[in-house]
């Protein structure tokens, strides 16, 4: 139905980032343009979000992941 009617959701913007990120362009753009890599929140986390995480952490000079294992399940 989202195809259908042109519509993409969250979970397909984070899906259409990691295969982005596999194009040197894109890649080459994004290595110039940053630097650190900052993520709050870590435990939450899906597993997709975690290959965004480490695609884009082999781009950056710095990465800084804060999580809170109280709330981690």
């Amino acid at each position: 139905m989202k195809t259908r009617l042109g519509l993409i959701d969250f979970v397909d913007q984070e899906r259409e980032l990691l295969r982005a990120l596999e194009l040197p362009a894109v890649r080459e753009v994004l290595e110039d343009e940053l630097d650190l890599l900052m993520v709050d929140e870590f435990q939450d986390t899906s597993p997709l979000q975690l290959a965004l995480f480490s695609k884009l952490s082999e781009l950056v000079d710095d990465v800084l992941m804060v999580g809170d294992a109280k709330q981690a399940i």
